[in-house]
């Protein structure tokens, strides 16, 4: 039987990975891409259809056109520290928290994500750029920021 690559879940990076930029992965993927963020929230980019969908947990933060696909003009950012995607208008752009998952899936099959899943929410990048990667929740961004606030006040 021949392999059919729309009926598999294929991991593209998960938490632990070794950091690097993956807008290339998320454009050869040949299936639509879930991407699992650390507050849980699933965001689901079907690109040969050009659209995006943001699925929130349970008891998580909701947002305008949860669970409602839009307009997927283009993926502009895509590391381990976050995802932005742009919609059909320049003040239509969504920015993920920092990614856990990120899997091409088969939308048709509801338990796509079942084995792959996070188990653990806890984020791991290694190898991390020595600049800022242009996230909203860049590591390098927050670790700068964490020294700022632990530096004593200059004399």
């Amino acid at each position: 039987m021949a392999h059919d690559a729309h009926n598999t879940t294929r991991v593209l990076w998960r938490s632990g990975d070794t950091w690097r930029p993956l807008l290339d992965d998320l454009y050869r993927c040949e299936q639509p891409v879930a991407i699992v963020t650390i507050n849980l929230t699933t965001r689901l980019l079907d690109l040969a259809r050009h659209r995006q969908v943001r699925i929130p947990r349970a008891d998580g933060h909701r947002i305008i056109r949860d669970y409602h696909w839009h307009h997927l003009e283009r993926i502009e950012l895509a590391t381990p520290c976050g995802i932005r995607t742009l919609g059909g208008s320049a003040d239509d752009w969504h920015m993920t928290t920092p990614v856990l998952l990120v899997a091409g899936i088969n939308l048709d099959d509801p338990g796509a994500l079942d084995d792959v899943f996070p188990t653990s929410y806890d984020w791991a990048a290694p190898g991390h750029l020595d600049h800022s990667c242009g996230a909203l929740y860049c590591e390098i961004d927050e670790r700068d920021e964490a020294a700022d606030v632990t530096q004593p006040a200059s004399p």
